[in-house]
């Protein structure tokens, strides 16, 4: 599980963005306004949502301002998957 914050939708507004790797069987990941409320969730695309290696989608989540417009961008990652099959 991870969790970050940063200003996604306005400027002046905080957000949290907390991963739920696992659930479902796959993950996502919910933002929340500062004070807790429901905003959206960020889901795997639905063609590969039930594919075992994405179960671990959202593990890791940070938030950084790549492109300097005072939006915040979040990045996921995901750990690997394996079976135990080479």
């Amino acid at each position: 599980y991870a969790v970050t914050y940063g200003r996604f939708y306005q400027k002046s507004v905080d957000a949290i963005a907390a991963s739920i790797p696992r659930i479902e069987f796959s993950g996502k990941v919910n933002i929340y306004s500062a004070d807790l409320t429901y905003i959206e969730s960020i889901n795997p695309p639905d063609r590969v949502k039930l594919q075992r290696e994405y179960i671990y989608f959202g593990a890791s989540v940070c938030a950084v301002d790549v492109n300097d417009d005072g939006y915040v961008s979040i990045g996921m990652l995901q750990r690997a998957f394996s079976s135990g099959v080479l």
